[in-house]
């Protein structure tokens, strides 16, 4: 018997549900036992049953990748592996990573081009407001555009936050480019997700015809075999790449596998530039102690990991409005994907958080064993 079947009997004996019809096996990684790449095998059996007990509240999978094996792989609360689960936040990294793209075709010139060069529907926001003609891509790749948004105040579930009165009007990128002013563009950083649909507006005024869904599932998705996705368009027909987006717990895991490669996939196929991923996964707004941006990408500060995991010299992530968190720890060689629904709580500082540092806790523990 396959040494992963193994532990995915006892995993599924523990009380996640997989359902009737279950989907053929992947054929991306191999399986390994936690004990053959270093993890403590028994510190994840521990956070099986926490998980299974409810103890990090709704998360419904979890998957771990280790030196290219696949070494833990659970649903719970009925969940299933090949259910779509929605990504949350996390579908605005998704069209940062093809942005690199975007920018080598020739269809944008660079990110300080200023944003109004592309939404000529828009003309009417930016002569009302000029100084809106002062914010480029790069400000909306680092929040840094100046638009009121209410997002680091307001959950974006709840009604009155400016995410959800966006999702009441018929034009999704007017009603964030029409808010007000609050800042000069490029001098404050405010969290706001809505700017992915205003990116998504743009590349598909820029692309020839205007399919960005199509660009996106033959520069990235097809490639990597992601195949069973789903994606939301706002009824002024702009692709929802704030979170939008609903995969798999293990396609999710493969985006965290293209970055801990560098851009490279399973056959060494370059699928994005290696530049640019570092270039996304490095900092450029410090935000508080614990973590900065890069570009749609979180990092953790040396003092977050001094405190926390110690034994980790640097990690970056995806985080979801849910817990939908996706990280990445290149100096482990490890992919940690949280599946969740955990709403209302902070997007990074969330239940997802703890199960990445039990996770962790199994490297560590293994290494003192």
């Amino acid at each position: 018997m396959n040494k992963f079947y193994f532990l995915g009997v006892f995993l599924t004996l523990s009380g996640c549900y997989l359902g009737d019809d279950l989907p053929k096996d992947q054929n991306i990684w191999t399986y390994s036992q936690p004990s053959e790449v270093g993890l403590d095998t028994e510190a994840l059996y521990a956070l099986d049953d926490a998980l299974v007990a409810g103890d990090h509240d709704l998360v419904t999978g979890l998957i771990i990748l280790k030196n290219d094996q696949l070494v833990f792989e659970n649903y719970y609360n009925f969940s299933a592996r090949n259910q779509l689960k929605p990504i949350g936040k996390s579908a605005y990294s998704i069209i940062v990573l093809i942005l690199d793209q975007i920018l080598k075709d020739g269809y944008i010139q660079s990110l300080d081009d200023p944003i109004d060069r592309y939404l000529p529907e828009y003309e009417a926001v930016f002569s009302d407001s000029p100084k809106k003609r002062e914010i480029t891509l790069k400000h909306l790749l680092t929040h840094k555009s100046g638009i009121s948004w209410n997002e680091p105040h307001v959950n974006v579930q709840r009604g009155d936050s400016d995410f959800q009165k966006m999702r009441n009007t018929s034009d999704w990128p007017g009603y964030i480019l029409g808010k007000s002013l609050e800042a000069d563009p490029g001098l404050r950083f405010v969290t706001n997700t809505g700017m992915g649909l205003v990116l998504a507006r743009i590349i598909q005024n820029v692309l020839p015809t205007g399919e960005l869904e199509e660009y996106i599932n033959t520069r990235l998705l097809g490639p990597l075999g992601i195949t069973n996705h789903q994606w939301e368009t706002s009824p002024d027909g702009t692709l929802n790449c704030a979170n939008g987006l609903k995969m798999t717990t293990l396609d999710f895991a493969k985006i965290g596998y293209l970055i801990l490669q560098e851009g490279r996939w399973i056959n060494k196929q370059r699928l994005i530039d290696r530049d640019w991923i570092l270039e996304v996964t490095s900092t450029k707004v410090q935000t508080s102690l614990d973590y900065s941006v890069g570009y749609g990408w979180w990092i953790f500060t040396e003092e977050f990991l001094s405190r926390y995991l110690s034994q980790v010299r640097n990690t970056y992530f995806l985080s979801g409005e849910g817990g939908q968190n996706l990280y990445i720890i290149p100096d482990q060689q490890m992919v940690v994907c949280v599946m969740a629904e955990n709403y209302y709580y902070g997007s990074i500082f969330n239940p997802s958080l703890m199960v990445l540092l039990k996770s962790l806790e199994a490297a560590q523990h293994s290494s003192i064993n």
